[in-house]
C-alpha cells in the first residue's frame, strides 16, 4: 500500500533538532573525558581488516516472508540439541519456549550456555527459565543510563556455526514478522562475532567498546573467490560507521537504490535517497507502517517526491491467519538496502541515532550473488504484495 502520511513534515532540509545535536556533543565529549579511544574519520577498509578465503562462500538465508515458509527457533533448537562443547546466544529478546528446553538439554548433558539478553527483556527471560534460572550463564546488557541496546540477534554454536538476522527470538516474531536468518560456518566470520560476544560477555557494551582498545565499527573484510562480505558492527564513531557506508552506498548508485526497514529517521540517508530519486536512479522504499507514522521518522519526507515509491505494509494489519487478535499489526523486521540489484548491507540496525551510534548491533555488506539474489527475490516478494 502506497505511505499516507500521518503528519506531512515540511521539507528534507530541515535543520537536526537542537536536542540531538546536544546529545551527539555530550556523547563526544564523553569519550575524550574518559579517554583511550581512537579517532576514525572514514570507512576503513585497511589490509589489517582484510583477510583471504580462497574458496566460495559457504553458507545460506533463509528468510520467513511467508507463513511456514523458515522455522528459526526450530532450526536453532535443533542446531542447540546437535551442539557439543557450547551454545552463545546475543539477542535483543527471547521468551521462546522450544529453545529454552533446548538450551536446558544441552546444559544437563554438559555444554557451556551463555545467553546474553538486552535488560529491556529480562523479565520474560527470568519468566521463562523460572526456578531453572540458576542454571543458565544469563547477562542483561543494556546501559540504561546512556540509553543504549543490546540489539544483537546470533547465536554461535561450538564455536563454529553462526546463525546472524534480524529477528528476535520470540514465537510472535517467527510466525509474523518478516526477517532474515544467515547460517555459516566460514570461520572469518564466526570469529567476529565470538570476538564481539566476548567482549560484551566481558562487561565492554555498547559505547563502552569505543574506549575498550579492542573494538572496530568496521571489524572484518572477507574475500571469498566469488565477492567480499563485510562485517560492521556498532556502536559506530564519527565517520566510521554503517550510517557513513550506507550513505556511501547510496550515492554509488547507477540504476535502482530498494529499501526494506523497520526504522528510518536518519536525515542524511533521507537526503541521500531524494537525491538519487532527482538523478534519475529509481529509488523504492518499504517501511512498517506503526513507525513510520510517528513523528521521529523521517519517512513524512519521501511521500509524494518524483522518482520514490513508497510502500508500506499497513495493508497486512488484519489479515494475517492464526493471528492473536483480530486486527494484528505484523512488522517488517528487515532493516536491508540493495544497491543496482548488485550489492547488500542488511543487519540488525534501524536507521536511527541509536541504531548507528549508540547500541550494540551488527550488519553485513555483500556483492556475492548467492546472498544478493537472495535478498532480491525476498524484496519483490514484500514490494509486489504491497503495491
Amino acid at each position: 500500500m502506497i505511505f499516507t502520511p500521518k503528519k506531512a513534515k515540511k521539507s528534507a532540509n530541515k535543520l537536526m533538532p537542537l536536542g540531538v545535536l546536544f546529545v551527539l556533543g555530550l556523547g563526544a565529549l564523553s569519550f575524550f573525558v574518559q579517554g583511550k579511544i581512537s579517532l576514525p574519520q572514514a570507512t576503513d577498509f585497511t589490509a589489517s581488516s582484510t583477510k583471504t578465503a580462497g574458496h566460495a562462500f559457504d553458507g545460506q538465508v533463509f528468510f520467513n516472508d511467508k507463513p511456514d515458509e523458515f522455522f528459526l527457533l526450530q532450526t536453532l533448537s535443533k542446531a542447540v540439541d546437535r551442539a557439543q562443547k557450547s551454545v552463545d546466544i546475543a539477542v535483543f529478546s527471547y521468551d521462546d519456549v522450544l529453545l529454552h528446553l533446548a538450551l536446558n538439554k544441552a546444559i544437563d548433558r554438559g555444554v557451556k550456555v551463555r545467553v546474553l539478553v538486552s535488560d529491556s527483556n529480562k523479565a520474560n527471560v527470568e519468566r521463562l527459565t523460572g526456578p531453572q534460572k540458576n542454571k543458565y550463564e544469563i547477562q542483561f546488557a543494556d546501559d540504561k543510563s546512556a540509553n543504549e541496546l543490546m540489539h544483537h540477534k546470533f547465536t554461535i554454536i561450538d564455536g563454529e556455526t553462526l546463525f546472524f538476522g534480524s529477528g528476535n527470538y520470540t514465537m510472535w516474531q517467527e510466525k509474523f514478522d518478516p526477517s532474515f536468518t544467515l547460517q555459516t560456518a566460514e570461520p572469518q566470520v564466526v570469529r567476529v562475532f565470538a570476538t564481539e560476544f566476548d567482549l560484551i560477555w566481558n562487561g565492554k557494551t555498547a559505547t563502552s567498546k569505543l574506549r575498550s582498545g579492542k573494538f572496530k565499527p568496521f571489524a572484518r573484510r572477507i574475500q571469498f573467490t566469488d565477492g567480499t562480505l563485510d562485517i560492521w558492527l556498532g556502536p559506530g564513531f564519527l565517520q566510521n560507521s554503517l550510517q557513513t557506508r550506507v550513505i556511501e552506498l547510496i550515492n554509488s548508485a547507477e540504476s535502482s537504490v530498494e529499501v526494506l526497514m523497520w526504522q528510518l529517521n536518519d536525515k542524511a540517508i533521507t537526503k541521500a535517497l531524494l537525491a538519487k530519486a532527482a538523478a534519475g536512479v529509481r529509488v523504492t522504499v518499504i517501511v512498517d507502517d506503526k513507525y513510520a507514522g510517528t513523528s521521529q521518522s523521517t519517512t513524512d519526507l519521501l511521500v509524494g517526491q518524483p522518482g520514490v515509491e513508497l510502500l508500506s505494509d499497513s495493508a497486512l494489519t488484519g489479515t494475517m491467519p492464526d493471528a492473536p487478535t483480530k486486527n494484528f499489526n505484523p512488522y517488517i523486521h528487515q532493516h536491508t538496502l540493495i544497491i543496482d540489484q548488485k550489492r547488500i548491507i542488511t543487519g540488525t540496525n534501524n536507521w536511527t541515532f541509536r541504531g548507528f551510534f549508540r547500541n550494540d548491533e551488527a550488519a553485513i555488506e555483500t556483492d556475492i550473488s548467492s546472498i544478493v539474489n537472495a535478498f532480491n527475490t525476498s524484496f519483490v516478494f514484500h514490494r509486489d504484495r504491497l503495491r
